[in-house]
């Protein structure tokens, strides 16, 4: 009878014990990661990353040619970076078509914004290009979150460095 209730009281323990620990991992994973949207809503970031990408690029076009970067090796830079980022947001829009899209898309696409960043804040041209900035930087940062990518502005890749260095 002892032996019986001694098992008994093992068995339940135990059940306990995993019941406490598998507890512990589900809401450790719930706790841990952030609130995941839909991909309707990542859809919608990404559209609205492409539509304001087009505003930009105008309103930064612009600005450019009022400036002293016209007709310049800094203008084709910062152009070249532009076609860069709109090159990788569209392969993220077609990776994402395809439910292939993954957080490296999203850096990738991240990083190119990196360097027209580094060139905005160094080189500001107007108003409107700067506001037509600050806006597709939000929508980014809408975009990092979606794919829980930690990203912080200010941290140059490499490239954004050899382009200060550049110069």
């Amino acid at each position: 009878m002892l032996r019986n209730m001694f098992a008994r009281l093992c068995v339940a323990s135990f059940v306990v014990l995993l019941f406490t620990a598998f507890a512990s991992i589900v809401m450790g994973q719930v706790i841990g990661q952030p609130y995941r949207i839909g991909d309707r809503e990542v859809e919608k970031i990404i559209h609205r990353i492409e539509q304001q990408s087009d505003k930009f690029h105008a309103s930064l076009d612009s600005a450019l040619d009022k400036s002293r970067f016209n007709g310049s090796t800094r203008e084709d830079d910062i152009n070249a970076f532009v076609k860069d980022f709109y090159r990788e947001t569209k392969h993220l829009h077609d990776q994402f078509d395809h439910h292939k899209s993954t957080s490296p898309d999203v850096e990738s696409v991240l990083e190119r914004a990196t360097r027209i960043d580094s060139f905005m804040n160094r080189y500001p041209l107007s108003a409107r290009a700067q506001k037509d900035w600050a806006t597709l930087k939000a929508n980014l940062d809408e975009l990092a979150t979606a794919y829980n990518v930690g990203w912080r502005w200010g941290i140059n890749p490499i490239g954004a460095v050899v382009f200060y260095l550049r110069y």
